[in-house]
């Protein structure tokens, strides 16, 4: 919950397949929400966890395993723990920057406008140079795909990576799950998710650095088409998106033949 820190322990027996890097068998706990949370350790062997006290309302944890050696694994309890510092609500370094997009619609506009201005203003009053890390997580309706499209995008230093940037995962946000990663907006394309959801990640080393987009995105399916559905670049859309004013076709078939002013979005390609 809101304000308060979680508290993990470890209980009796922590037993998974040693391996000298945990390359096989492990639990990884990261600190933070992502799969690219810090990375507080990574766990196997008979190397039992201390415990664990998040420095926000998250903790990622990850439990691997190859199955070709097969141990008594682990137990682990949590609570939650009241988090008493005053600063707690204005330290910029704890401000989480998470938004959940629950894809209800065929289509739709994300931005950095999605912001919460909780984050923004706790960022804004700081007089360190902190980084703005947010991530979006976009959820389609089970058995549908999202594609994110670029509408507009402005990296204020195009081609540094190490100031600004924004990279894609599917459909976890594991490292190995990055799809992509750019650092000019000039040449991101569209990505389309493996399941029902993806993950955009947009980085800024400060808040003036701070990118400036718009991603259309587009809920589709694949197999054949029904009776409310029309087909596009080998995908099933829904019909309310032809016509829309909205390129949701990567190839914009959705909108030739239409009688309405061309539309209000453009594809960049």
């Amino acid at each position: 919950p809101k304000g308060y820190k979680i508290h993990l322990d470890f209980k009796n027996n922590f037993i998974l397949e040693e391996s000298p890097e945990c390359n096989y068998d492990y639990l990884e706990i990261r600190d933070g929400p992502f799969g690219y949370s810090p990375l507080l350790k990574r766990h196997c062997g008979r190397d039992f966890p201390p415990f664990y006290l998040s420095s926000s309302r998250y903790l990622w944890l990850r439990f691997k395993t190859d199955d070709n050696v097969h141990k008594k694994g682990f137990h682990a309890t949590y609570s939650y723990q009241k988090d008493e510092s005053s600063k707690f609500s204005k330290d910029p370094r704890k401000a989480v920057c998470r938004i959940f997009i629950n894809a209800k619609t065929n289509d739709g506009i994300i931005s950095e406008e999605d912001i919460p201005t909780s984050v923004m203003s706790i960022i804004k009053r700081s007089r360190t140079k902190v980084p703005i890390d947010c991530t979006w997580e976009i959820r389609a309706p089970p058995d549908s795909h999202v594609q994110l499209s670029p509408v507009s995008i402005e990296l204020t230093r195009s081609g540094e990576c190490n100031l600004n940037y924004m990279s894609f995962y599917k459909p976890t946000t594991i490292l190995e799950a990055m799809s992509a990663k750019y650092c000019d907006g000039r040449k991101v394309v569209p990505v389309s998710s493996d399941r029902n959801r993806i993950f955009l990640r947009v980085f800024s080393k400060t808040i003036y650095l701070m990118p400036k987009f718009k991603f259309l995105y587009t809920v589709f399916r694949n197999g054949e088409c029904s009776e409310n559905e029309f087909s596009c670049d080998e995908r099933c859309l829904h019909k309310s998106l032809k016509c829309n004013k909205n390129v949701n076709c990567k190839d914009s078939t959705d909108e030739n033949s239409c009688n309405s002013p061309s539309g209000r979005f453009h594809s960049l390609f």
